[in-house]
């Protein structure tokens, strides 16, 4: 299984990931998605990283990947 990567299927490995809606929450969000070639589905999941402030005092974020998880196999 390829669950702990990025933009890659964490049943078969397949880079061609639709992504449906996406769930923005105070720590961070989660990007869902439906695998193309074999029609699992899952969710990458990211927070927020507090970067500083800018120079006009506007805090400064960034996203910061944490897993992929499968919620759904499908044909395998």
């Amino acid at each position: 299984m390829f669950t702990d990567k990025r933009g890659i299927c964490g049943v078969c490995g397949s880079h061609n990931l639709e992504y449906g809606n996406t769930d923005f929450h105070d720590e961070g969000a989660v990007w869902n998605w439906t695998c193309k070639d074999c029609d699992s589905q899952g969710s990458q999941i990211y927070i927020w990283t507090y970067l500083g402030h800018d120079a006009n005092g506007t805090e400064t974020c960034r996203m910061s990947f944490v897993s992929n998880k499968v919620t759904y196999t499908g044909r395998t």
